[in-house]
């Protein structure tokens, strides 16, 4: 009987002691949040230096310069099945017949918008009539290739009427950047047969064709974004 109270003490002794010795370790170092680089191609465009960005034919000046592109940033998520807990606590209306355990990964990513050649074009109409853009045809020059693009792209260009001694600014769309080089290179813009004359019958006397040259330059852009992960039960019917 003695021996088991001393075996005892000394159980609860060392128990003591190592409760102490525990308690006075520091706390385990946190781990650091998971990260993962994010990036996206920002275009920049300067204009050659045998282009105008400004041209005035037949009584019409027509300006083109590239829209101001901005970087967005929207965050993806992925579910993946994982094993449950060894103590499954299925919320209230869930079973495993309707239900799985997941793990859900989130992260940020950076994208450009808008996402194609976009420019904004100016009419300064200086003729005493009405300018129409309808009838003109415009055209991206890409690397040297010719880029033919559908007229829903320009159809605010098509579509304009510009009173006498009055401007106005319209939009056009040219292909998708993820299609374009990501390295430099030369990018032209064509606007074809721009009505510029009429007779009094309303007849086309007169077209003009206008035409401007860019230096595309895309810029890597980075950023570091973080994952964050978390688990639990979803419903799948």
């Amino acid at each position: 009987m003695y021996q088991r109270c001393k075996l005892l003490g000394v159980t609860i002794l060392l128990g003591f002691f190592a409760f102490f010795e525990l308690s006075c370790l520091p706390p385990a170092p946190e781990s650091a949040p998971e990260t993962i680089t994010v990036s996206c191609l920002v275009p920049s465009f300067s204009p050659l230096p045998e282009t105008k960005e400004s041209q005035e034919k037949g009584g019409v000046e027509i300006s083109i310069a590239p829209v101001t592109y901005e970087v967005i940033r929207s965050t993806n998520t992925e579910t993946t099945p994982v094993s449950e807990p060894l103590i499954a606590i299925l919320p209230k209306g869930y079973t495993r017949e309707n239900s799985a355990y997941v793990e859900e990964t989130s992260w940020q990513v950076i994208d450009v918008s808008p996402d194609n050649l976009s420019f904004l074009v100016t009419i300064n109409n200086k003729l005493p009539r009405v300018f129409r853009g309808a009838g003109s045809v415009v055209q991206f020059n890409v690397s040297g290739k010719l880029i033919g693009i559908e007229e829903k792209y320009y159809a605010d260009f098509l579509n304009v009427i510009v009173p006498p001694r009055s401007q106005h600014q319209v939009k056009i769309y040219g292909p998708a950047l993820q299609s374009l080089p990501s390295q430099q290179t030369t990018i032209g813009i064509f606007f074809y047969d721009v009505v510029t004359n009429v007779d009094k019958a309303g007849n086309v006397t007169e077209k003009q064709n206008f035409e401007w040259y860019f230096s595309y330059s895309p810029q890597f852009r980075q950023e570091i974004s973080p994952v964050t992960r978390k688990r639990g039960w979803v419903r799948i019917r």
